[in-house]
């Protein structure tokens, strides 16, 4: 296993699961992500090594909002999200902003406009209305890692992470000043902070699993 993160929660004792899944490509609000991981979720539990009531999630990014949304629709013991693209979440990046060829074949998109916009005026009555409605089925604690660089931190810190503490949700927000997006996977100038994010993360699932990880032996 190469990826550092999934790697060091291996040697500390959890089970650890990539999800493979189908990608984002026509429609940023394509619940098929979530149908998907769901089923890796289920399997898991169903693992003999595995305590159903101790599963969390780790995820960055789009992989971060998609931990937020399975919190609302399975029992997890706690996510981490790493700078979660809450555009996504939100309902504020679309099937819309999805560049396609003349074939209808996605080649990219223009998830700037969103980012580059100002996260209050994008946050309609609607949004807010639907985003509270999920925000509202979350049942377990939530950790949110957050560099300080990315345009994201206007979208989580000013609108979401608001909205999430508002709705009384169990929220901890920790901010890695200097941090780019990709930290929290290991993508750092700076090697000792995705160590410390994976650590801090570590010790916030520790703080709500029923079945504590047991370290690898050196």
């Amino acid at each position: 296993m190469r990826q550092a993160t999934s790697a060091r929660f291996l040697a500390w004792g959890y089970v650890t699961v990539n999800a493979t899944r189908r990608a984002i490509q026509h429609d940023p609000q394509d619940r098929g992500v979530i149908d998907d991981t769901l089923k890796i979720i289920a399997a898991t539990k169903n693992m003999a090594e595995v305590d159903a009531d101790s599963v969390t999630l780790y995820g960055g990014s789009g992989g971060g909002t998609l931990a937020l949304e399975l919190a609302g629709v399975t029992e997890l013991a706690a996510v981490a999200a790493g700078e979660p693209a809450t555009i996504i979440y939100m309902g504020m990046f679309t099937q819309q902003h999805i560049i396609t060829d003349a074939t209808g074949k996605p080649i990219g998109d223009r998830r700037w406009d969103v980012m580059e916009s100002d996260a209050h005026s994008l946050y309609t009555p609607q949004l807010r209305e639907q985003t509270r409605k999920k925000l509202a089925e979350i049942s377990c604690p939530v950790l949110i890692l957050h560099g300080d660089q990315h345009l994201l931190k206007h979208f989580n810190h000013d609108v979401f992470i608001p909205e999430l503490k508002a709705m009384g949700k169990s929220t901890e927000v920790l901010v890695y000043p200097g941090e780019n997006h990709g930290f929290y996977w290991g993508r750092s100038e700076h090697p000792l902070m995705p160590l410390k994010a994976n650590r801090d993360a570590d010790a916030f699932f520790r703080k709500h699993l029923k079945t504590q990880p047991r370290a690898v032996s050196a």
